[in-house]
């Protein structure tokens, strides 16, 4: 990213085609439309970004939890994996944001962790 969130692509993009541009006969009002066209949708391509990189989604709050308990309980995550009757693999996944767990295994994981499926959705607000 560079200055107001335009990405080398697109200044790549309008230095390289400025004189073609100018040579194709648009007004300069029609130049800086195109021009200004690109800035803000790189603004706004940069503003998702931020929401994106601010916010965590469910499958990530879970898996800070599922962590979180398991650490609290002095597990690895291969005796909870064995514990819960899944894969070691998929409870990193898990841990890690990337799998979106089904209920069967959700339930599975509180079991192993002794804990109330209540307890195990309890995210800190902070999150």
């Amino acid at each position: 990213m560079t200055m107001l969130g335009l990405e080398p692509f697109h200044l790549q993009y309008l230095v390289s085609n400025v004189p073609t541009i100018w040579r194709s006969g648009l007004s300069l009002p029609a130049m800086l439309l195109i021009v200004c066209r690109l800035i803000v949708y790189s603004i706004l391509r940069l503003s998702q970004g931020l929401v994106g990189a601010l916010m965590k989604t469910i499958e990530q709050q879970f898996g800070e939890r599922v962590r979180q308990l398991r650490l609290q309980k002095n597990l690895s995550q291969e005796d909870l994996a064995f514990k819960a009757g899944v894969h070691r693999t998929y409870l990193g996944g898990i841990e890690r944001g990337e799998r979106n767990p089904s209920l069967k295994n959700i339930v599975a994981i509180a079991t192993a962790l002794d804990v109330t499926l209540v307890q195990l959705f309890f995210f800190n607000k902070s999150d």
